[in-house]
Order: structure tokens, then C-alpha cells, then sequence
């Protein structure tokens, strides 16, 4: 009988940058089996102006870090990017990064930047990660009741990303990052990994409506019509990920 390798999670990965739309997932990478999955939301500053070797370089140490020690992916990424960023002067903001990882009969995530999970299960779509910005801070440590009292932007100010340095002053990487924490996730559900930008326009219906298609149109689906909807002319990027949780 041949071997088949275990698939915990399945996934479809959409982007669109600027005026030229299409498919490419160097960001998002798993392991063989699938135990672990991890998803970059590169700024566009930092990679419109590293040479192209320092790009190479961090999309193939991505995936072997991965894959060597996914409990070590977030601090190794970190300590990747922050001495590239010493190389260059343009590296002036941080990656936003996500890693789940499918062990011991649970999901465990860990996060840093502006990422946002959502769960849809039985048609219905629920908040899992609600990224470290501002407002999320705001809620957490229970200094509003209401969102809505804080401005707008305040869901795209985020409190910490990977590779910038000046964080480790007053604290230090762990105490930065989001998890490891078990998610609240079963086998059949499925998972949005998105940001701020793709996600601000749809509302609980919209995503409801989306999540329900095929993982690979849901994916396109998303970054399109949140594009369609876009208040501004300016459309630097979107991106979802739709992920099918298999086993745990």
C-alpha cells in the first residue's frame, strides 16, 4: 500500500496588487503534511526596494524554518528580518505573520501585525483574531466598551510587527506576540486569514455569503469584491487565505 502523507489543513491562497491582479502564494507556506501553516503580509515598502536576493532569501528561509521548528518560526523570522532590515535603509515597517500549527488534537496559533481569523462553521462567521491594533488593544484590556468611539484608522495602527528591532527595547519578543493559544476550532470547519484593508468593506453577511463557495473562489471572491467596494482609488494590495481544517 502506498504511503499517503496526513493532511490537517487544505488551503487557497488570492492576492491582487495595484492594477495587476494574480494568483501567487510565495507568502503563505506549510509543511508536507500540512500540520502547520504560516502566512506573511509582507508591507509593500519593505519588498518594492530589497535587492532581490534578500527576497529570494527570506522566501526560501521561510519555509525551511517551517518546516525545521514551527515553534520557533515567529522569533527565527523575527531575527531574520531585523538583520536584513540593518542592511537596508529602506526597511522602515514590520511583516505582519500568522502561524498555525495542528498538534495534540488542537489548532494553536500565534501572531504578530494587523492579521485578522475568522471561523466560519455552520454558515455562520465568527471573530477568532482580531489582529493587535489599537482597537483590538482598546477592547482587550477594556479601556472602551464600543469600537465605534475610536477613529477609524485606529484598525490599521497596529502595536507590533516582525523586524522591527526598537520593540525589544522595552520588552521583549514573546511578550509581543499573540499565542501560542489553542484555537476554538474543530475538524470540517474552515478559517479566513486576511488584514485590515481586504476585510473593511464586507460586512457579517458578506463574508457568510463568500465562505460558503469553493475554497479557491471564496479566496478570489473576497479580494475582488473588497476591491469593487474600495472608497479610494488607491488599491496597494489584498489578500485572503481560506483554509479546511481536515483533521486535527
Amino acid at each position: 500500500m502506498p504511503y499517503r502523507v496526513r493532511t490537517a489543513l487544505s488551503y487557497a491562497f488570492y492576492e491582487e496588487v495595484g492594477d495587476n491582479p494574480k494568483l501567487r502564494s510565495p507568502y503563505v507556506c506549510a509543511t508536507r503534511d500540512r500540520d502547520a501553516l504560516a502566512f506573511l503580509q509582507c508591507h509593500f515598502s519593505n519588498f518594492d526596494h530589497l535587492p532581490e536576493r534578500a527576497e529570494t532569501l527570506i522566501r526560501a528561509r521561510v519555509s525551511e524554518i517551517l518546516t525545521r521548528a514551527p515553534h520557533r518560526f515567529m522569533s527565527e523570522v523575527h531575527e531574520l528580518l531585523v538583520k536584513l532590515g540593518a542592511r537596508s535603509q529602506e526597511w522602515n515597517e514590520g511583516t505582519d505573520a500568522l502561524l498555525l500549527h495542528a498538534h495534540g488534537g488542537q489548532l494553536e496559533m500565534s501572531a504578530a501585525g494587523n492579521t485578522r481569523v475568522y471561523r466560519f462553521r455552520n454558515g455562520r462567521v465568527n471573530t477568532l483574531f482580531a489582529g493587535q491594533t489599537i482597537v483590538a488593544a482598546a477592547l482587550r484590556k477594556r479601556l472602551v466598551r464600543d469600537p465605534r468611539a475610536l477613529p477609524d484608522h485606529y484598525e490599521r495602527i497596529i502595536e507590533f510587527a516582525l523586524g522591527l528591532s526598537f520593540f525589544e527595547a522595552n520588552s521583549s519578543l514573546t511578550d509581543n506576540i499573540a499565542g501560542p493559544v489553542p484555537l476554538d476550532v474543530s475538524t470540517g470547519d474552515r478559517l479566513l486569514v486576511t488584514v485590515h484593508r481586504t476585510i473593511a468593506s464586507m460586512t457579517t453577511t458578506d463574508l457568510e455569503r463568500v465562505l460558503a463557495l469553493d475554497r479557491e473562489r471564496a479566496a478570489q471572491t473576497l479580494v475582488k469584491e473588497s476591491r469593487a467596494r474600495a472608497k479610494d482609488t488607491f488599491w496597494p494590495f489584498g489578500s485572503a487565505v481560506v483554509i479546511d481544517i481536515k483533521s486535527l
